[in-house]
């Protein structure tokens, strides 16, 4: 049954004068068309062509384009009328025209996949997604799909792109990279649940990909699963020991699990790898710091702090503010769980540096005593 979708369409291809131009030069580079293009058909056939890109109604293009019989090669000469017809019918919106001529031109030269590419956005543009994805699928337009829903993402329009990468799981179910850009685009429109079933449907099809497995582990984390996120992220390192941000991420998980000795090991790693990063001096300080063991949390702690400021200069992936006052809150807690109230006051007022209203750091100002009294 022919599936119908919604009449109302963008249209992807954005066909003007560089549409036409690029049509016509894969009709040039189609091998045995070249030997049958008159040189005469082809500068009247370009300027039907451009002068319909520069306002002609679609009956004034169509007359041009029909008024020049072909010289030579009635086959070839033929695919290219129909061919450019069909550019120039789906760009105008006519899309039942553009289906006809579309057809012409795979009669007339069947072996042109990019018909086949140009006839599945005219059906889908006229709601026949069966029909579309069956013509995609003869083009092989898998890469073509993904290119439309990965440029539709970077606009920033995720309905969109969830559209073109569901299409492009249709034209290819055996594909884990169209899964896998489903799964990022469901996770950006905030669709968690639909992210973690196109990600597990990814991992299923490429089980050795670690990358697809730590995007499901982040999926899973970010919907409140930690277990889950840890299987997943386990996964990695089985493939990827040395995979930083796997061991940097498990050393919460297990922190968050209760896990100690495991979170303990994965924070060390992290620094074993990353030994200028902050995050990793403040995730082995976590751990420190939920053992008690205050002195060393307080080392830990103290690096990931003074590591904040060249790191940030020097790296792209930056602290940012709320980082650094998790950082500074962190440290200062520590400080006052080992006694010393004077560095607790310290911190505190570092993160009052960060934000004067942070309310965390105000109450703890009050109830701690003033410089005054401690000496």
């Amino acid at each position: 049954m022919t599936t119908k979708q919604p009449a109302q369409r963008t249209r992807p291809w954005g066909l003007g004068l560089a549409g036409v131009a690029i049509g016509l030069a894969l009709a040039f580079n189609a091998g045995s068309l070249q030997a049958a293009w008159s040189s005469n058909y082809a500068y009247l056939r370009l300027d039907a062509l451009l002068n319909r890109a520069r306002g002609l109604t679609s009956f004034q293009a169509k007359g041009r384009a029909e008024d020049w019989p072909p010289l030579a090669g009635a086959d070839s000469a033929r695919f290219v009328a129909a061919y450019g017809l069909g550019l120039t019918e789906l760009s105008l919106g006519h899309d039942p025209e553009a289906v006809s001529a579309l057809q012409a031109a795979l009669a007339a030269y069947p072996q042109f996949s990019g018909t086949h590419a140009l006839l599945g956005d005219a059906y889908y543009a006229m709601g026949e997604t069966s029909q579309a994805v069956h013509e995609w699928q003869a083009a092989q337009a898998l890469p073509l799909l993904m290119g439309r829903g990965a440029t539709s993402g970077k606009t920033g329009d995720w309905i969109a792109a969830i559209n073109w990468d569901r299409l492009a799981t249709q034209v290819d179910p055996q594909s884990a990279g169209a899964y896998w850009q489903l799964g990022l685009a469901y996770g950006a429109a905030g669709q968690g649940p639909a992210q973690i079933e196109a990600l597990r449907t990814a991992v299923s099809l490429s089980p050795a990909d670690f990358q697809i497995r730590y995007a499901l582990g982040l999926a899973y984390w970010r919907q409140g699963d930690p277990a889950a996120a840890a299987a997943q992220f386990e996964r990695v390192l089985a493939i990827r020991p040395n995979e930083f941000y796997t061991n940097l991420y498990l050393a919460s998980i297990e922190l968050s699990l209760g896990n100690l000795d495991a979170a303990e090991a994965y924070a060390r790693k992290s620094i074993q790898l990353s030994p200028a990063n902050p995050r990793t001096h403040f995730a082995l300080g976590s751990v420190k710091a939920r053992r008690a063991q205050w002195p060393a949390a307080i080392d830990e702690l103290k690096n990931a702090v003074d590591l904040i400021e060249p790191w940030n200069r020097q790296s792209d992936t930056l602290l940012s503010k709320t980082d650094q006052i998790s950082y500074w809150l962190a440290l200062a807690q520590a400080y006052r769980s080992g006694g010393q109230s004077a560095l607790a006051i310290g911190a505190y007022q570092a993160v009052l540096k960060l934000n004067p209203k942070n309310a965390a750091a105000s109450a703890a100002l009050t109830a701690l005593p003033t410089p005054g009294q401690l000496k």
